[in-house]
């Protein structure tokens, strides 16, 4: 068998690259890689310092109007106080905009209107938008860390009853449960250990996350996103003193729970089930972590609450945010 090709150029087999070769194509690749600012734009597909983005094809996407070099590396994003070189930050106020002398970021996204000192267009880049904190939901997702994708199909070790009816392109991961008579839509994620009680129906392209539970008969509409851990349709904290004042008697809670299109629940919330009719959340409202929704709670269109909140009441306002 012949030898396989000597890696350097010009070495023989077997022999060793000089050292001072090595550190002068290292110093090469650097040069290759960086650009004027100092800044990785280039380089091997895969380095964790390479940037995939720079100033100015930030700037088109938005769009934003750039004030500064085009050609600045963006390789992800920071507050202002903790940005190091190659990173972008945000200015959506004053509050922020007098820190960006003293920072070490080397793009800001500001909102228009807000006056930067201490800028030099030189070195760094400003990218002036109407909203920072709008366009800042597209950066987060530009730079969102990529996943290998989750292909449609069911685990082995899930378990899905065989008179549920599974959509297309429905991702089941390990150790899920889907209950008779379930009904899973299009394009939805099942992350593992999710369980998926008896006729319960899940609206198309939801995801939800490790240990969801979804309890009998209940609703989840589409486009909706729950994170570990969220349970809905567990009985509400119902009881009535016995006969003989010694205890109390458990009220059996025989609703349901309907949550609509486009709705985020944040880990370890609870929404009971309703002890007669539905506990109903509205379209596009958003719940943060360790919320506690009681039972025959009604929740409007696109409101918000906060994290260690119990609800019980009926909000019917849109955008109304429990603080």
């Amino acid at each position: 068998m012949n030898p396989a090709p000597s890696p350097g150029a010009g070495v023989a087999p077997g022999a060793r690259p000089e050292a001072g070769a090595a550190r002068r194509d290292a110093s090469v690749d650097r040069r290759a890689t960086t650009n004027e600012h100092g800044v990785a734009v280039g380089g091997p597909a895969g380095a964790g310092a390479v940037s995939r983005h720079t100033t100015g094809s930030i700037a088109a996407s938005l769009p934003a109007e750039l004030i500064g070099p085009s050609d600045i590396g963006i390789r992800g994003v920071e507050s202002v106080d903790a940005a190091d070189p190659g990173e972008l930050t945000f200015i959506r106020s004053t509050r922020f905009a007098h820190k960006w002398a003293t920072s070490r970021a080397s793009a800001a996204l500001v909102t228009r209107g807000v006056e930067v000192h201490g800028h030099d267009p030189s070195k760094r880049a400003l990218l002036i938008v109407d909203n920072a904190d709008l366009a800042m939901i597209s950066i987060l997702r530009l730079f969102a860390p990529r996943s290998a994708g989750l292909k449609p199909g069911v685990h082995p070790t899930a378990i899905v009853d065989p008179s549920a009816r599974i959509g297309q392109g429905v991702h089941i991961g390990p150790w899920c449960s889907v209950g008779p008579g379930a009904v899973i839509g299009d394009g939805c994620v099942l992350f593992s250990s999710v369980t998926i009680g008896e006729e319960v129906s899940v609206g198309a392209i939801t995801r939800l996350h490790p240990g969801v539970r979804v309890l009998d008969r209940c609703t989840i509409g589409a486009a909706c996103e729950l994170w570990p851990n969220v349970v809905i349709g567990a009985d509400g904290f119902g009881y009535v003193p016995s006969p003989d004042r010694r205890g109390l008697l458990k009220v059996p809670h025989i609703g349901t729970v309907e949550i609509g299109d486009g709705v985020d629940i944040g880990a370890c919330t609870c929404v009971d089930r309703g002890k007669f009719g539905a506990t109903v959340i509205g379209a596009g409202t958003k719940i943060d972590n360790h919320v506690q929704i009681g039972h025959n709670t009604r929740i409007g269109r696109g409101c918000a609450a906060r994290s260690k909140r119990l609800i019980d009441r009926m909000w019917s306002d849109s955008f109304r945010s429990a603080a």
